[in-house]
């Protein structure tokens, strides 16, 4: 049984910081509480503007840009498909 712990702080620049301490194994499937976390945590960091975990940010011409997949879109575009077949 698993347990995740999300700490969300306000920083003293006006932002926003985001811990937790799950550490996913590679090769295991996540359990129900831990895709609950993951699901918390990108929502949160999307929703104010932070970069996603494990997205490649660069800084080009002074911007930070990060290059990320929306898997909510992925999941819908997978379902529309799922439900298109025969």
């Amino acid at each position: 049984m698993s347990t995740v712990t999300i700490v969300i702080s306000d920083t003293p620049e006006g932002g926003l910081t985001i811990w937790n301490d799950l550490v996913p194994i590679p090769g295991k499937r996540c359990s129900i509480a831990e895709v609950a976390a993951l699901d918390i945590i990108s929502r949160t960091r999307r929703e104010y503007g932070l970069p996603l975990l494990g997205a490649r940010v660069e800084r080009i011409s002074g911007l930070e840009v990060v290059g990320e997949v929306d898997m909510d879109a992925v999941y819908h575009a997978r379902k529309t498909a799922e439900k298109a077949l025969p």
